[in-house]
């Protein structure tokens, strides 16, 4: 199964952001709730976070070889103070059944700090100096993951459901344009309408496979720790400085 793991919960969510940065008029108040909305609220909720943390699960499921995989885990990120500063953050998952393989990421704001535990190598990939407060929480996914916003309204339509807003969520269906060829077929996003942040992206292939992405235990604005986002060189590991620019596995265990 080719699956996009974490590329692809990075896309949705950056697409978002970089959708919502072009306002839509006022909402007026007798209107029935339009994409617009939802993303203007989006926007709004990405702005005044100063910080952020979560728990994430993601399942998913391999038609062709009829297998299902679990892995779970954790991501977090902490505004830049002031404009020199770029943000930072951590990211980790591991395989349900196995928590010695894993994929784990840590910016440090001028570092990024890839973990592979194959090869017991802290990989460390340098920003190039001047970029770093220049490097948002959108531009950090989009580096991280492989695609950005850009790649995915190029390529894909965005639709609210309309049905589905009484569950204490919002839906946004994400497709293909016809004739561009894309690694899924559709994938729903679900948004807490709490605090418009992600609870749910889900997405399927053409193959029938499938994978779903959830997070949970939101954690906003709460003060985290500095050394959450200090990385670890594991004993017996080496570390390895890397001149290429950030480039992240296309497959996760």
């Amino acid at each position: 199964m080719r699956v996009f793991y974490i590329s692809m919960c990075a896309v949705l969510v950056a697409a978002l952001a970089g959708l919502a940065r072009n306002p839509a008029p006022p909402r007026q108040p007798a209107a029935a709730e339009s994409l617009e909305d939802v993303l203007r609220d989006w926007e709004k909720a990405m702005t005044e976070l100063k910080s952020f943390a979560c728990e994430i699960e993601r399942k998913s499921f391999d038609k062709p070889v009829d297998t299902r995989d679990e892995h779970r885990g954790y991501f977090m990120f902490l505004k830049a103070n002031n404009k020199e500063d770029g943000i930072r953050a951590r990211y980790k998952l591991h395989k349900a059944t196995n928590p010695k393989i894993y994929d784990e990421y840590v910016f440090t704001g001028t570092d990024l700090y890839e973990y592979a535990p194959a090869s017991n190598e802290v990989r460390v990939h340098k920003i190039p100096k001047g970029q770093q407060a220049g490097f948002s929480q959108e531009k950090l996914l989009s580096s991280l993951f492989g695609l950005g916003a850009e790649h995915v309204k190029a390529v894909c339509t965005m639709e609210l459901d309309p049905k589905a807003t009484k569950d204490g969520f919002q839906y946004i269906w994400i497709r293909p344009k016809p004739g561009r060829k894309v690694e899924f077929t559709q994938a729903r996003l679900a948004l807490y309408r709490s605090n418009h942040l992600p609870a749910q992206i889900w997405y399927a292939e053409a193959n029938g496979s499938d994978m779903t992405w959830n997070f949970s235990k939101l954690q906003i604005n709460v003060p985290l720790p500095e050394r959450s986002f200090h990385p670890e060189v594991p004993t017996g590991w080496r570390l390895v400085a890397v001149k290429a620019a950030p480039v992240v596995p296309k497959r996760m265990p």
